[in-house]
């Protein structure tokens, strides 16, 4: 699906963008995310969960119960709001 959504969705965004950073790729935002997440204290398997990312153990992986909505919810309310002194914009993304 990561595909999809870079081809269909954030090209599209990109587009908008009156500064269109060099740096600013999907990959560096997950990076970003998943350092944040770790420094909050977030554990492995919630992480894992949250950027798809599968676990090296079977008991890790299959048996977590990080997949509680509540728990990820938890953990997405860590992840420091950076565009927080961002002023709201109209954005209208054109239509394919």
């Amino acid at each position: 699906m990561g595909d999809s959504y870079y081809r269909l969705g954030w090209m599209k965004i990109l587009a908008c963008l009156e500064e269109k950073p060099d740096d600013l790729t999907l990959h560096g935002i997950r990076h970003t995310v998943a350092d944040e997440l770790k420094a909050a204290g977030i554990n492995e398997e919630v992480r894992a969960d949250l950027l798809g990312h599968t676990l090296e153990s079977e008991t890790a992986g299959r048996y977590s119960k990080a997949s509680r909505l509540s728990v990820l919810l938890e953990a997405v309310n860590k992840i420091p709001v950076v565009t927080s002194s961002v002023r709201p914009a109209r954005i209208i993304l054109p239509i394919a």
